[in-house]
């Protein structure tokens, strides 16, 4: 991946900052994405009708087959000329094939990711039901994309990663742009999903080769924060894992500081918010301290995904006592995704968002 160039950062300068939430309705809530619903249509009711303004930003759940978050990219690799299949492997359980060139002399040109075309069909639906008054005035539309980076690292065969890169990356800048110029931009707010990066830097020791590709993946973050205009939201996922199992588990939050850090010191427009994973078992100081470095202006949200629906409220009530000793102003969230799950888990997951932000 790193052939496409290598990016500089600066580090982190700015004043400490805890975000800026409403305690009018209670604690905020941010949905990362995934919702298994039938439809964006049923999503936005049902997170409307039980979360009401205290989400301020609503996803359209990634339904249908997007539901397995960039799952559906190997159709569009499939599909694209000069693509081709060269490989399968197994990857955490899920038969995964591996795309190359079949020319590396000529280029690739990727014409629809369908990230675009998903979202302009979803914010029809959404701005259907606003105007019915089933979805309130101040609340935005949710766009989340995955980084290229993560595409490419799953999908594409090494030795074909920086010729492949470089297309799939310019194709993503595209998409964001045809959404930008589709949906109002007072009402849009884009998150980038940000987890082979994290994945691949918590999972490596420390040495000059892998801090160069550290400093490279974090360039690609602030590039694709430039990318979205300032009358647009931007917020970013942390996240180390498919599904329900940790690829890795970083020991605690200071990988996500450091990144959230360098990001607000680099993109050039404000960040919005930060979503950060707290896995089920931490609620010792350990893991949250690193919270207390955060550089980030007044404006930017942090929400911690520490709901987790096997312990309920006695669980997440613990983990929020213990953040709260190093930030005093966050918002809640879920660890990842509501991933795969049923109806009746759905509602139980919206309920419990709801329980906990107004407790």
């Amino acid at each position: 991946m790193a052939a496409a160039g290598h990016r500089k950062i600066k580090t982190a300068q700015h004043g400490i900052g805890r975000g800026t939430m409403s305690r009018n309705h209670g604690r905020r809530v941010h949905l990362v994405g995934s919702i298994p619903l039938g439809s964006s249509r049923e999503v936005f009711r049902a997170v409307s009708r039980t979360l009401g303004p205290l989400a301020k930003r609503i996803p359209d759940g990634e339904t249908g087959d997007r539901a397995n978050w960039i799952s559906f990219q190997v159709g569009v690799l499939a599909t694209t000329p000069n693509v081709v299949q060269v490989a399968s492997i197994d990857l955490h359980g899920f038969h995964c094939p591996i795309f190359g060139l079949k020319d590396s002399t000529k280029p690739v040109t990727f014409r629809k990711l369908r990230y675009a075309d998903e979202a302009k069909a979803s914010y029809k639906e959404f701005a259907a039901l606003k105007k019915a008054g089933k979805i309130a005035a101040d609340v935005r539309f949710q766009v989340c994309l995955p980084t290229p980076f993560a595409v490419v690292t799953t999908f594409i065969a090494p030795a074909f990663r920086g010729h492949i890169a470089p297309a799939y990356e310019a194709r993503m800048h595209a998409e964001v742009n045809e959404i930008v110029a589709s949906i109002p931009q007072t009402e849009l707010a884009i998150q980038w999903d940000v987890a082979a990066e994290v994945v691949l830097i918590a999972g490596r020791e420390p040495e000059s080769s892998a801090r160069e590709d550290k400093d490279w993946m974090l360039g690609e973050l602030v590039d694709l924060g430039n990318v979205v205009p300032s009358s647009v939201e931007l917020g970013f996922h942390f996240c180390y894992y498919p599904g329900h199992e940790h690829l890795v588990e970083p020991g605690d939050l200071a990988l996500y500081v450091e990144i959230a850090n360098l990001l607000a010191a680099n993109v050039w427009r404000p960040i919005n918010w930060f979503h950060m994973p707290v896995p089920r078992d931490r609620s010792d100081d350990a893991y949250f301290e690193p919270l207390h470095n955060l550089r980030l202006e007044h404006i930017t949200e942090v929400f911690l995904g520490l709901i987790h629906l096997i312990d309920g409220e006695e669980g997440t009530q613990k983990r929020i006592a213990t953040a709260r000793k190093f930030i005093s102003n966050f918002g809640i969230g879920t660890e990842c995704g509501f991933g795969c799950g049923a109806l009746r888990t759905v509602n139980e997951l919206l309920d419990l968002h709801k329980t906990i932000a107004t407790a």
